[in-house]
């Protein structure tokens, strides 16, 4: 069962669609009016007052309900100080911080209509000869769960891995609560946003930084202990096998083609990590697999980052 409510991606060829296949495939990137309706988030949140019923009669709670105007689904309840932001709030603001000719790569909600988010593509980028593709990833919970986020995300083309990574001098991540001023805020977002070249110029030199770090064999194996771990006296003979498998993975992703002109860097580690982090099937798979992989490209991947600070560290 997945937690994908609607979503659209844009695939030319037929061979990149995100979340195996879920979702409505289009050929051509759509515009922000398009993408609103191909998304199905051409919605608005509605608010109501919240009520318990005390000896038969209606006594409000201080609460408001969430709702959305289309089938009146709930979407959550909020406090009296939360303002919404609406869905076509949203592409409107990316569209004045990209310009009126963004396109969008996907969009979509999941749990219901209670998180959406819109990607949306900015201009191609070449590090030591590959070719990247930087997206802005603007996200938004309607239940109160999280703040609004806006995000910058770099995927490599060669292998569709997700590089983010959480460089220490250019934040990639904005975030603000549903409080006071919204549209103050996310003009706010906007001049923040906008220095969004300034992350892509940090992240050009922490790859070439990462390539000129040089590891041996035994360091690898040792940063695989780290990730991998397999110890304990309480660790089962079946916990075992899954970590073996998951080292296994992880050393075909290092040995990758497209790695080999890295081999022995700090790059070629951090694209595996990546690789490891957003392609491998887990031993396990969890009902909620597919949306875990949309949460970990707005917030950050645990694994990535554990592998990143093992490189800056060593």
């Amino acid at each position: 069962m997945h937690n994908v409510e609607n979503m659209f991606y844009v695939d030319a060829d037929g061979r990149h669609a995100p979340w195996h296949k879920m979702g409505l495939r289009v050929e051509e990137a759509p515009t922000s009016e398009e993408a609103l309706k191909l998304a199905g988030l051409d919605w608005e949140v509605k608010q109501t007052p919240s009520f318990i019923e005390v000896d038969g009669n209606k006594v409000p709670t201080g609460d408001i309900v969430n709702y959305r105007d289309t089938d009146n689904f709930i979407l959550g309840t909020v406090s009296e100080r939360y303002k919404p932001v609406q869905n076509k709030e949203a592409f409107a603001f990316t569209d004045s911080l990209i310009g009126e000719e963004v396109r969008y790569d996907t969009a979509g909600s999941l749990a219901h209509g209670r998180v959406v988010w819109l990607l949306a593509k900015m201009p191609n980028m070449n590090i030591m000869g590959d070719e990247f593709e930087p997206y802005l990833l603007f996200a938004n919970s309607h239940d109160g769960s999280s703040a609004v986020r806006v995000t910058m995300t770099d995927i490599r083309v060669v292998c569709q891995n997700t590089l983010n990574l959480a460089l220490r001098r250019a934040p990639r991540t904005f975030s603000f609560f549903h409080k006071g001023d919204i549209q103050s805020k996310l003009e706010e977002a906007k001049r923040t946003l906008q220095h969004a070249e300034a992350y892509n110029e940090e992240f050009k030199k922490e790859a070439q930084n990462l390539y000129k770090k040089k590891f041996t064999r035994e360091q690898v194996q040792k940063m695989m202990n780290d990730l991998f771990p397999i110890q304990g006296d309480d660790i089962s003979q079946v916990q075992v096998n899954h970590m073996e498998i998951m080292r296994s993975n992880f050393i075909k992703m290092l040995e990758a083609d497209d790695l080999q002109n890295f081999k022995g860097t700090g790059w070629q580690i951090i694209n595996a990590a990546s690789d490891y982090a957003y392609h491998a099937r887990p031993v396990r798979l969890s009902k909620n697999y597919e949306e875990s992989l949309m949460k970990n490209a707005i917030i950050g991947n645990k694994f990535l980052d554990k592998a990143y600070e093992l490189v800056l560290s060593a």
